[in-house]
């Protein structure tokens, strides 16, 4: 029991952590630009390409109250990344709006973004702003659906950039930033003899990191559904590879690692036996120390009239954990929260052989076998120390199981680990 509420303890604090660092900032130096094209340096929240798309919060310094500007009280503003945003109204599903749109080039054609729940990206010339769309329309045959795309703007970029004397390849161009920005170079090059300006931040988007952490875990297992253990407090320790932000999805993530887990002793309750949740265990029974228990009727019975409430196993169990988690950051203050889903691979190390279930033991020889597979779901934070440094910590829960069709030879392990740790971005 209270390896349960310590559980719902991390789960609440986790939660808690989440709601208090969504609301942080992350303020560096930029400038808006004004209606009448005036310029005013100060600090702006750097937040992610969708919030910008809305507001610009400004304030003129670190002291100063912050105002929020919606794209009807600006032309623009600047980043010291190096982006510009630029107010347009633009028609999207066929709603107008007044939103921030990202200025990748200024030319004869200039090419704009808006991250949105997806990604929306914007042909200017001669005034005018043409949406370049690749619609997907879903079609069925003989029973399956297939998902086409119209690449509508194939036809928009032919017809804008036609006049260009040399040969460009639109037909190669896919609907991205960087393919958009050169074949929009391209064509300003090729009619126009002065330069574009591209506007580009100043470091890569992307960021590869490498870290270690260490902390708790609590760990259970599940024997083929004829009984189950309480949750039973282990060490974990391990390091992590990941990369952070893709392309304009920039609170997209992925990483793997190496995780190294232990867990002594686990208690299994006689209410947690597979009769009293009415399930027939088929005789299933457990060695331990030379003395084989049943699990009958919400008791442990052994020898001829032993009884037990409850079995503790000294199992010893080491094994190593490779996950590989796709995560989603809520926030790009100096505290990061963030979220994500995934994978794991759990190789086991070592067991106590003298801890024997029936069913795994007598087909695998050992009571949980080599290799199982299951999924992880995380949440966690992220605190920014210097330049290059993140103090991180991260709370998840994973189930696996080794791969067998019979119920009552699958052994699941779920995982509940809380960790501490420090990366540094490469």
């Amino acid at each position: 029991m209270m390896a349960i509420f310590k559980i719902k303890l991390v789960g609440i604090s986790l939660l808690l952590l989440t709601h208090f660092t969504y609301s942080q900032n992350d303020w560096k130096s930029g400038y808006i630009i004004t209606n009448e094209l005036d310029t005013i340096q100060g600090l702006i929240d750097h937040r992610d390409s969708n919030s910008l798309t809305k507001a610009c919060f400004f304030r003129s310094d670190e002291e100063s109250e912050t105002t929020s500007y919606a794209p009807e009280d600006l032309y623009g503003f600047h980043l010291s990344d190096g982006r510009l945003y630029v107010s347009k109204s633009v028609e999207i599903d066929g709603e107008t709006n007044k939103l921030f749109l990202e200025y990748l080039l200024n030319g004869i054609a200039s090419i704009y973004h808006i991250q949105l729940l997806r990604s929306h990206y914007f042909l200017e010339k001669d005034g005018t702003l043409y949406e370049l769309k690749n619609s997907e329309v879903i079609r069925e045959r003989n029973g399956k659906t297939f998902a086409n795309y119209k690449k509508e703007y194939i036809g928009v970029l032919k017809a804008l950039l036609q006049d260009s004397p040399e040969k460009l390849n639109v037909d190669g161009t896919l609907l991205l930033s960087k393919p958009l920005i050169k074949l929009a170079k391209e064509y300003h090059e090729s009619v126009c003899d002065y330069e574009c300006i591209i506007y580009k931040r100043s470091k890569k988007t992307g960021n590869l990191y490498l870290g270690v952490h260490a902390g708790s875990s609590w760990n259970s297992l599940n024997l083929g559904g004829t009984t189950y253990s309480d949750f039973s407090r282990g060490l974990t320790f391990g390091l992590k590879f990941g990369y952070q932000s893709f392309n304009f999805l920039e609170n997209l993530g992925v990483y793997t690692g190496i995780n190294f887990e232990k867990t002594f002793t686990y208690t299994f309750p006689a209410a947690n036996s597979a009769e009293v949740r009415g399930i027939t265990n088929s005789g299933a029974y457990i060695d331990y120390q030379e003395e084989r228990y049943y699990f009958r009727n919400g008791t442990i019975r052994y020898g001829l009239v032993g009884e037990l409430d409850e079995l503790k196993a000294d199992i010893d169990l080491e094994k190593l954990t490779i996950p590989v988690v796709f995560t989603y950051r809520l926030n790009n203050g100096s505290i990061k929260p963030y979220i994500g889903i995934g994978m794991i691979n759990e190789f086991t190390l070592a067991q106590n052989d003298d801890f024997r279930y029936q069913y795994t033991y007598s087909s695998l020889g050992q009571t949980i076998s080599n290799y199982a597979i299951g999924f992880i779901g995380i949440v966690g934070a992220q605190h920014e120390i210097g330049e290059k440094g993140m103090l991180v910590l991260e709370a998840g829960f994973s189930r696996s199981s080794n791969i067998d069709t019979n119920q009552f030879y699958k052994v699941s392990q779920s995982s509940i680990p809380l960790t501490l740790g420090y990366v540094i971005v490469l």
